[in-house]
């Protein structure tokens, strides 16, 4: 007989898997990394349509991301200006209303003849200071 035809005796106790440190293990996964081992170009062959979809939809995420920060700074920087012009519009409609009811009293005083007229300049504040003090 020869020692291919014959069968190695069989082992009836079962082995345990040799235990690997988690050291271990993640210095082995960094190495796959490093040399290229992890996902070979097999991996890339037999699954390149979802790969491709998967690079699609990161390239749409990052580009719908870039748009919305920069449409909220846009909306930002609208908002800042029609604040502005909101402040610019209330100070002419004071200024406005102010001319319009002062010339509509000068207009009614002039038609009822009452000789009054707009100061040019503020009142005076008189103090009066008795003698007698």
């Amino acid at each position: 007989m020869s020692k291919y035809t014959q069968t190695p005796p069989a082992d009836t106790t079962p082995r345990r898997a040799k235990a690997i440190s988690p050291l271990k293990r993640g210095m082995r996964a960094g190495k796959n990394v490093i040399h290229g081992r992890m996902i070979s170009i097999d991996f890339f062959s037999r699954h390149w349509i979802g790969v491709a979809i998967a690079v699609l939809l990161l390239v749409w995420y990052i580009t719908n991301k870039y748009e919305c920060r920069t449409s909220m700074e846009r909306v930002q920087a609208l908002e800042r200006q029609l604040e502005i012009v909101r402040g610019d519009y209330v100070n002419e409609h004071s200024t406005y209303m102010s001319r319009i009811r002062e010339g509509a009293m000068e207009e009614l005083a002039q038609k009822n003849n009452l000789n009054l007229r707009v100061q040019d300049e503020p009142p005076y504040k008189l103090h009066y200071q008795n003698p007698s003090k």
